[in-house]
């Protein structure tokens, strides 16, 4: 029982640490972006993004404790929209309705994937 709780943290911590990385490049001046983003979709890199935390977070809190699966959606949920938010606040950045939107439908793919693939395990 000790080895799965050790483990759960170790998961927890680097979903709070993916969590802070995706604020950190939030924080990034629109100025100071490389320009090899714009050749890709904007909507693109948001799913992905958001799916990578989905996953994380779903992995770290959903194979230990499968009943906090709309406390992990509803973070997902307001982390998305903090972070539109905040990117309101940078210089030459802004916050897109239609990112969040990205952001949201990134999150719920990669949770609902791991809780998908949990459920099988049981």
């Amino acid at each position: 029982m000790a080895k799965v709780i050790a483990g759960a943290w170790r998961w927890r911590l680097f979903h709070g640490l993916y969590a802070l990385l995706i604020l950190a490049v939030s924080s990034v001046p629109g100025s100071d972006l490389p320009q090899e983003v714009d050749l890709v979709s904007d909507k693109l890199l948001h799913f992905g993004e958001y799916l990578m935390l989905g996953l994380l977070g779903g992995w770290a809190y959903l194979r230990y404790k499968p009943s906090l699966l709309l406390l992990l959606l509803g973070f997902g949920l307001a982390f998305s929209g903090l972070d539109e938010y905040w990117q309101s606040h940078v210089s030459g950045r802004d916050s897109d309705f239609f990112d969040f939107l990205a952001d949201v439908a990134g999150y719920l793919t990669g949770t609902f994937i791991v809780s998908c693939y949990c459920k099988r395990l049981t």
